[in-house]
């Protein structure tokens, strides 16, 4: 058993399993292993939580058959030859063959009920430019966006846990950043926080986002989801605090 699988007894195999086809996000997956069936990682987040499990399946196998449980922790790539893999990050051994679904592309982003594939960022930018010319289904232009790698077989749902968080309000100039998984704020140097207020869902009302989270401007916020997408990493264009600090 590798370090990163989370273990190789069949009956908590099943349990794993289980829980993830009923929808539970990874975050979950990963309390459900520690605190329910008494599996310790082999090491925390630095913060102490716990980590994520994600599911992942041999290159080439389009998600069929039982998934390995694995800790996200700094996974590398399983197959170095695999292009597919374009992040490097190794969440996601085996992408879709090519015309088996319409999500080919490693990232994903979503926004209302869509999800929609991205597969570099030229796809995300031109997404951004389309809807700053659209009016929300709220009648005014701010959207939010969450960006992830595809962590589901599901096509209804191919992204189960996003990393990055995107506000933009293209009226105002305004934006904000959220790296979910260690509840980062990006931070613009000499930019003035301003409100955004976006559309989350279209059947629900507009979101505030205040100024303690909101303290990028349109543009860099833009910037820095392409070049999440472009790298897969944390976007080295702004700085980056935690939540309670701002």
């Amino acid at each position: 058993m590798t370090e990163h699988q989370v273990t190789d007894d069949p009956t908590l195999l099943e349990a794993l399993r289980a829980r993830d086809e009923a929808g539970v996000d990874s975050r979950e997956l990963g309390r459900f292993a520690v605190e329910e069936l008494g599996i310790e990682p082999p090491r925390r987040r630095s913060d102490g939580s716990v980590p994520s499990i994600v599911m992942q399946w041999p290159p080439g196998s389009d998600f069929e058959g039982p998934g390995t449980p694995v800790w996200a922790l700094d996974l590398g790539e399983t197959d170095p030859d695999d292009d597919r893999d374009e992040t490097g990050s190794g969440w996601n051994l085996s992408a879709p063959v090519p015309g088996a679904s319409q999500f080919d592309a490693v990232f994903v982003v979503q926004h209302d009920i869509n999800y929609e594939p991205i597969a570099d960022p030229d796809d995300l930018s031109g997404l951004f430019n389309e809807d700053a010319e659209v009016p929300n289904p709220q009648g005014t232009h701010g959207m939010s966006y969450l960006v992830g790698v595809q962590d589901s077989a599901d096509e209804d749902q191919p992204m189960r846990e996003p990393v990055l968080r995107v506000d933009l309000d293209p009226e105002t100039g305004a934006g904000a950043l959220r790296w979910l998984p260690d509840d980062l704020v990006g931070v613009e140097e000499g930019y003035t926080p301003q409100v955004v207020i976006v559309s989350e869902a279209s059947t629900e009302p507009l979101v505030w986002v205040p100024t303690s989270i909101a303290r990028v401007s349109y543009e860099t916020a833009c910037t820095a989801a392409e070049r999440y997408v472009a790298t897969g990493s944390l976007p080295d264009n702004v700085t980056w605090v935690k939540a309670e600090e701002h």
